[in-house]
């Protein structure tokens, strides 16, 4: 909780600007969890790349908690 969604700056690759995950206060966000193995880290690192990765507590509509990875 306490992250939003936003669009901050500019991408040629996606004609606009990327999404970004914001630390904001009192506010929360909704998505997907995927359990990848950690195999995949390397690409997905690549996929991403220029985004801030950073961990996060994620508290799912049913309660359940997760640390998760997020760009």
């Amino acid at each position: 909780m306490d992250y939003c969604l936003d669009f901050i700056g500019w991408s040629n690759l996606w004609i606009g600007a990327p999404a970004t995950i914001v630390e904001t206060p009192g506010f929360h966000g909704w998505g997907a969890i995927w359990e990848l193995d950690k195999a995949d880290i390397e690409h997905l690192e690549h996929q991403q790349a220029g985004y801030n990765a950073f961990q996060v507590h994620v508290v799912t509509y049913s309660g359940a908690k997760y640390n998760c990875r997020v760009y």
